[in-house]
């Protein structure tokens, strides 16, 4: 009997089951294939099913008719990863017209290629002189990777600068997406590597993200950011009291609704520059609402990072923790040019408080995280936030 490995994991976020398959598919083991599937459709009805066929050899047509099977009770089922040979089965019987699928991703090396950028979600490395791929963390879904090539593309034709994506890309044992980004460097490197000219820099970043704040999803394809917030607070509250979580909620629900698009991770190892200007890369988190869910992630990182574990913060944004602070602080004047100091100084305050949100949602958006790191930047949440939360909680006036 040939053997055939069934693992499956569900992610509630989605919902989505993905089913990972490893063997060869035959009569022999089909009924022992369509068990396992129908199990799990009874244990999560409704949910999106993915069956991942990285591991499988082959499929007969017993296998085939599982799949069937399968796609009548759940009309989402999609294939992914399968070989060229698997691939041609489905094309040759007609079932690639019944199912969603898609063949493995190609596979390509960073070996011996530059790092250029480095952030929570995985490192960048320059492939060649036009090219460069994002390697994601080993742990990463490869539904949240196919996310951001997706939503890469959404932006695009809103006329945000971003990259154009290749599709996704194997490297070793992780995932990647691969963009064309001609002869381009990362934005902190441009300011390391050019500082006379850091208020130009400085002008053409404030601009980038004005563009994405006064850019309209006029076609509604973007969640919401405050949907964002409250599936990454509900995976953190088990670190909190249940009064706590409320608050926190209470905090993003009192901002004013915008909708225009909110990147939800600004910073300078997550821009890219090239002969082309400025464009954005790591779009995973990108949404609608309005701009302070940028303007208080980036006094998280810009800031609140910067003055308490300035070694991090120069890891994770690429330049040293006073270039990172003097960023902030004129990216804050030409973000509000209309503002007096003393405004420009509350608002700063503010962004700074909220900013502390970034610490309650650390595990959601950092899981690679080791415990004793998650609990550090709990400890900050409940240490700088916890305390004035009250009088954050509609506060938002501009």
């Amino acid at each position: 009997m040939e053997s055939l490995e069934i693992n499956a994991a569900y992610d509630p976020e989605v919902p989505e089951i993905t089913v990972r398959c490893r063997g060869f598919i035959t009569s022999a083991n089909a009924g022992e294939f369509q068990a396992q599937v129908d199990a799990l459709l009874e244990e999560y009805p409704g949910a999106k099913m993915t069956m991942d066929f990285d591991g499988i050899d082959g499929i007969t047509s017993a296998g085939l008719r599982v799949l069937l099977h399968a796609k009548k009770i759940n009309d989402r089922l999609r294939v992914i990863n399968t070989s060229p040979v698997v691939y041609e089965t489905f094309e040759v019987t007609g079932f690639s017209s019944l199912f969603s699928v898609s063949r493995q991703p190609r596979t390509v090396s960073v070996e011996g290629c530059e790092k250029i950028a480095q952030g929570a979600a995985g490192a960048i490395y320059r492939l060649d002189e036009d090219n460069i791929v994002k390697v994601f963390m080993p742990d990463e879904s490869i539904h949240t990777i196919r996310l951001e090539s997706e939503t890469a593309g959404k932006a695009f034709l809103y006329g945000i600068p971003t990259a154009i994506s290749f599709g996704t890309v194997r490297v070793g044992d992780c995932y990647g997406i691969q963009y064309e980004m001609i002869k381009a460097q990362s934005f902190a490197s441009v300011l390391k590597g050019d500082p006379d000219n850091f208020d130009s820099h400085v002008k053409d970043y404030t601009a980038l993200l004005r563009q994405l704040h006064t850019t309209k999803d006029r076609d509604g394809v973007f969640v919401s950011m405050k949907e964002i917030y409250h599936e990454a607070i509900d995976y953190s509250a088990k670190y909190f009291q249940e009064d706590e979580v409320k608050k926190f909620k209470a905090l993003i629900d009192s901002i004013p609704d915008r909708d225009t698009l909110i990147h939800g991770d600004f910073h300078p190892g997550n821009i890219m520059a090239s002969g082309d200007g400025l464009m954005l890369i790591d779009l995973t988190r990108m949404g609608v609402g309005h701009p302070i869910f940028d303007l208080f992630e980036m006094a998280a990182s810009h800031i609140n990072l910067a003055t308490s574990t300035p070694e991090i913060a120069e890891a994770f944004l690429g330049i040293p923790p006073e270039t990172i602070i003097r960023l902030w602080k004129e990216t804050l004047k030409q973000y509000f040019p209309d503002k007096t100091e003393e405004e420009i100084a509350r608002i700063e305050k503010q962004l700074m408080g909220y900013g502390r949100i970034a610490n309650v949602i650390a595990p959601y958006i950092g899981q690679s995280l080791t415990e004793e790191q998650v609990l550090f930047y709990i400890n900050e949440a409940k240490t700088h936030l916890v305390p004035i939360i009250d009088g954050l909680i509609g506060s938002v006036d501009w």
